[in-house]
């Protein structure tokens, strides 16, 4: 029985390691572009966003050397290596047989999800501050409009703020002049 464990432990990190290499090509067709993505970021992460672009860059070359396929396992030179009968057969044969599935896609829709709903509340942000520049600007425009504090009297100045005049009343009326 050991050698049995053994022989399925090696199939298996074979089939491991080519369902990985094949995996990893699969996520290495994913191309970002970092310029663009640079331009959103304020200018203190753009440093860390190089380190990254190294890393990535680093990690591709990498990948790109890798064959799709991992080379052939020459059983044959085995064979002629390992002189106990049926050995690198069984190992030939368990690796032959030897599959595995990629698992259920399970975080895909929760992460669109997640991003359909930051968008959305984004482009409430967007809104609300489109509407509070428009009330800032419309705030400024009547201050401009109104005339300078050096040519108006108080009166002028408090005949459209009849919150502002009732307030100063209701202090001078309680001798309250700080």
């Amino acid at each position: 029985t050991p050698l049995v464990c053994q022989i399925s432990s090696q199939s298996v990190s074979f089939a491991l390691l080519k369902d990985t290499i094949m995996a990893a090509k699969a996520v290495g067709t994913k191309v970002f572009d970092f310029v663009k993505i640079s331009e959103s970021l304020p200018s203190s992460l753009r440093a860390q966003l190089n380190g990254l672009r190294s890393q990535y860059q680093a990690v591709h070359s990498k990948l790109s050397a890798t064959s799709e396929e991992p080379p052939a396992i020459d059983f044959a030179k085995y064979e002629s290596a390992i002189s106990f009968p049926g050995y690198v057969e069984s190992i030939k044969k368990e690796y032959a047989s030897a599959k595995y599935e990629y698992p259920a896609d399970t975080n895909s829709s929760a992460i669109d999800a997640s991003e359909k709903a930051a968008l959305a509340e984004a482009q409430k942000m967007i809104e609300d501050s489109k509407v509070r520049v428009a009330a800032l600007e419309a705030e400024l425009a009547a201050l401009h409009a109104e005339r300078p504090l050096e040519e108006i009297t108080i009166d002028e100045y408090l005949a459209d703020k009849p919150e502002l005049k009732k307030k100063i009343e209701e202090e001078i009326n309680n001798h309250n002049y700080m």
